[in-house]
């Protein structure tokens, strides 16, 4: 064979041989598989005979794609075919075969030679050895002796375990070996030996262990029986108690869950043209740990599992009883099958299981939840599941009762809830949900598809008067229908809501909080996003909606459409107005005249569309700010027309800049910079607004140049009531400005002075 491929490699071989009926001759062949090299010379079947061959593969991807590393080998068959001789020396490095087999180096010769007494020697060394989780730093496998009589050793090492077993026996013609494993050994953290020798015999078509006593850390297995006989027929039989699941962690991965565990099994079991026998296992002590942050311990009572088989017939019984959860029990039957000489439980196979369980208290969920979340209630589940293992159909009912979730966060509590659903085929009617919250409630309904592989669901709810937020400083309650979608690893959300009532009062400005780029240590990061939520819900603010802080009382309306997807992120499109509001700027209590925010999209930058002003009899001045919420646009306005200086003064003076004392330039300039700056705060009001007052000033009085002290409050867009002291003591005046229009107003006086002026304003600019 020449000028050919294999898996990609050219191929080529040559050679050629005798084939007689009991044996062959005259060997010389030679095979090429891109870098690798094999040959074999002699003859092979009769006494005298040696064949010899050798095997060269730099590249072991040569040979299959998923390999891995370098492989040299040689040796040579003798004799006949029934008890031949083998001679083998074997050298490898960095073998990987996938993912699951590796080893950094391989090293081995061995020799087992003709006849009963012939020699049997074997030394094989494998450095940093991993079968999938199962790593070996260092594992040695050693035989003397002859083919009647040898002596085996086995020993490995991994981490802080040291693993040492001993055996001797004989090889028969079939081949058949015959002996015993004298000593087993694992010292470490976790001890394991058998207590006396265990018979062993394996051979090409049967095997049989024991009986055998094994101490596991604390625990002990025993083993009765175990025979294995070609193609299909095995029995075992045997016990376990007081065994430490933790304790096989070192020798096969254990979920973390049920590490702290302690457990006891009884089994007899016989395979071969029927499956027979029976099985138990109960929990001993311990405990199960749920999965949550932190993890929640289940505070087992008692937990067991039994199956008995009959013919291929399978009945099983398993009961859970728990402190933190409640009780389970389910039992049932299917039906076992043999394919490939393997018995199994088929995709096809009948499946009969009722399931129960009874859940007094929900506390223990609680963990499994987010930070911060409250739940509380009870449930019930009665399940029957029918059909086939591949295509199951169910039947029965899950409900909850007083149910009480809380987000103390948001200010949200629904209490007195109610969950009930009926499953029906591959199907589940979700026929009640309800759950109270304020003098309002949200109740639903829904469906849900549990066929495998197509898990679907769609709850339609619908809340009326729902406080969803009840803080001091958060009020929502709401009205609306909405639905919520599931499929395919995707939540989506879609409604039309109203709000009944609302209440956002806003933080100072100045409330300290960490910059964006703080670090807080030992925080939780934010889950990873494995699932996609979409959602398109429309709010309408309704007309009770208020808004508070940073010097704004407002009442909100409008209609906002908030959109959701993995791939843009959040978006907003519509209107909010503010209606009869106020804000404070400056030292004074500007009213809303038009107030807008329009979202088209991003949610932190809608248009702007606002004016506040300040009416006096004369004067209306004001503060219009438009472009959007990154990049704002504010301007004074006034009526009638002039400079900006004046309209500044009679915004935070009440009055003309000729009019402004040279005291007043700060209070100017501060206004000023305010304005300059784009930004006011309920805190540039100072203690006057904190104290219900629209004036605090100090001023000097023009004629004596005493120091005047003066408090004041409007109660109405035309009455003003102040109070004038002085430092001194020698002013004292109480003095209540009515505007008559926007150019006449009456003022009268009483204290150190008595008098009722009538003033006739003009401005000018």
């Amino acid at each position: 064979v020449a000028d050919s491929r294999f898996r990609g490699q050219p191929f080529a071989a040559e050679g050629r041989l005798r084939v007689l009926p009991d044996r062959i001759a005259d060997v010389d062949v030679g095979l090429r598989l891109g870098t690798a090299r094999g040959r074999a010379q002699g003859s092979l079947g009769a006494p005298g005979n040696t064949l010899t061959w050798s095997l060269a593969v730099p590249d072991m991807r040569v040979v299959d794609p998923a390999a891995r590393g370098r492989l040299e080998a040689r040796g040579a068959l003798h004799g006949t075919w029934r008890e031949p001789g083998i001679d083998f020396e074997i050298a490898a490095s960095e073998l990987r075969w996938g993912e699951r087999v590796r080893a950094a180096r391989v090293s081995g010769t061995g020799r087992l030679a003709q006849g009963p007494s012939g020699r049997f020697d074997l030394a094989v060394d494998v450095q940093s050895f991993g079968l999938g989780d199962v790593v070996l730093d260092r594992a040695q496998a050693t035989v003397e002796g002859t083919r009647e009589r040898h002596q085996g050793r086995l020993q490995s090492a991994t981490g802080p375990y040291r693993f040492d077993t001993r055996l001797s026996g004989s090889l028969a013609p079939g081949p058949e070996w015959r002996g015993s494993l004298q000593s087993l050994q694992l010292q470490g953290p976790i001890a394991a030996r058998i207590e006396q020798p265990v018979d062993v015999e394996v051979g090409a078509a049967a095997a049989r262990v024991g009986p055998a006593s094994l101490q596991l850390g604390a625990g002990r297995i025993e083993l009765s029986r175990l025979d294995w006989q070609a193609p299909n027929r095995f029995a075992t039989r045997g016990l376990i108690s007081g065994l430490s699941l933790a304790t096989l962690q070192p020798l096969v991965p254990v979920p973390e869950a049920v590490r702290a565990l302690v457990i006891g099994a009884r089994w007899d079991v016989e395979m071969g043209e029927s499956l027979n026998g029976s099985l138990s296992i109960a929990r001993e002590s311990g405990d199960i740990m749920l999965p949550g942050s932190p993890a929640v311990p289940a505070k087992l009572r008692s937990a067991s599992l039994e199956a008995q088989a009959q013919g291929a017939e399978i009945v099983f019984r398993a009961e859970i009883d728990s402190a933190a959860f409640g009780s389970l029990e389910a039992k049932g039957t299917t039906r076992a099958s043999v394919r490939d000489a393997i018995w199994g439980i088929a995709g096809d196979a009948p499946l009969d299981v009722s399931l129960g369980a009874r859940m007094p208290s929900l506390e223990w969920a609680k963990p499994l939840l987010a930070d911060r979340v409250t739940l509380a209630g009870r449930a019930a589940l009665d399940l029957r599941i029918h059909g086939t293992v591949s295509r199951p159909e169910y039947g029965g009912e899950v409900s909850a009762a007083e149910l009480r979730l809380g987000v103390p966060d948001l200010g949200l509590t629904l209490h007195d809830g109610t969950v009930r659903a009926r499953f029906d085929g591959q199907k589940l009617a979700i026929t009640a949900v309800r759950f109270v919250s304020g003098t309002g409630e949200i109740n639903g309904s829904g469906e849900a598809s549990l066929a495998p592989g197509n898990i679907t669901a769609r709850v339609d709810l619908e809340a009326a008067k729902l406080a969803v937020l009840s803080r001091p400083d958060r009020l929502v309650v709401l009205s609306g229908r909405t639905a919520l979608t599931w499929d395919r690893s995707q939540l989506k959300a879609e409604g039309k809501l109203t709000a009944d009532r609302g209440l956002i009062e806003l933080p100072p400005q100045d409330t300290p909080r960490p910059s964006g780029d703080v670090i807080v240590l030992g925080a939780k990061p934010p889950p990873d996003g494995t699932i996609g939520i979409h959602a398109d819900l429309v709010l309408d603010l309704g007309n009770a909606f208020e808004l508070r802080g940073r010097g704004v009382s407002t009442r909100l309306t409008g209609r906002l459409r908030a959109q959701l997807s993995p791939e843009g992120g959040p978006a907003l499109t519509g209107t909010v107005r503010a209606v009869d509001g106020t804000y404070t700027a400056f030292g004074q209590k500007l009213a809303i005249q038009r107030g807008a925010l329009t979202f088209a999209g991003p949610v932190d930058n809608p248009a702007l569309d606002i004016l506040a002003v300040r009416k006096t009899s004369t004067v209306e001045v004001g503060v219009a700010v438009g472009g959007t919420a990154l990049v704002p646009q504010v301007r004074l306005v006034s009526t009638p027309p002039m400079s900006d200086a004046d309209k500044l003064a009679w915004l935070t003076l009440g009055r003309g800049l000729s009019q402004a004392g040279g005291n007043e330039a700060a209070v100017l300039q501060a206004a000023a910079s305010a304005l300059l700056s784009r930004g006011t705060s309920e805190s540039q009001g100072g203690f006057p607004g904190r104290v219900g007052l629209d004036e605090l000033s100090v001023t000097k009085e023009s004629t004596t140049g005493e120091q005047i002290v003066t408090l004041g409050k409007r109660f109405a867009s035309n009455v003003y009531l102040g109070f004038e002291q002085g430092v001194t003591g020698a002013v004292s005046v109480v003095k209540v400005t009515y505007d008559l229009s926007r150019r006449w107003s009456v003022q009268a006086r009483a204290g150190t002075e008595h008098a009722v002026d009538i003033f006739y304003t003009l401005g000018f600019r």
